[in-house]
């Protein structure tokens, strides 16, 4: 149970990061995540599917969910800044150009 618990809470978290700042809680992908743990959990009462395949699903969703934050950060460190002059590639290995002076 604290497995599922965690799960829950990490998703809930990276949608926090992902959604634009202000109410979170009223996001469609932010009420879908609670209804569909709180339609999953176990009771004495309800019998639902395996709750081994939903809290899979829910680990996968969190992996992506992790991932995919940590795919953006990576590229917005490791940007590119497109092609560079000549004169700026000689320059970072240490050579000059010659000047033309004619």
């Amino acid at each position: 149970m604290k497995t599922e618990l965690r799960t829950f809470l990490g998703i809930l978290r990276e949608l926090r990061r992902v959604l634009p700042k202000g109410k979170v809680t009223d996001d469609p992908s932010y009420q879908h995540v609670i209804k569909q743990f709180q339609t999953y959990q176990l009771t004495p009462n309800k019998v639902c599917r395996d709750p081994k395949a939903a809290y899979h699903q829910a680990s996968t969703y969190l992996c992506y969910l992790q991932s995919n934050r940590i795919n953006q950060e990576l590229l917005a460190t490791y940007k590119g800044k497109g092609e560079r002059s000549i004169e700026d590639t000689a320059r970072l290995v240490g050579l000059k150009l010659p000047t033309d002076s004619s």
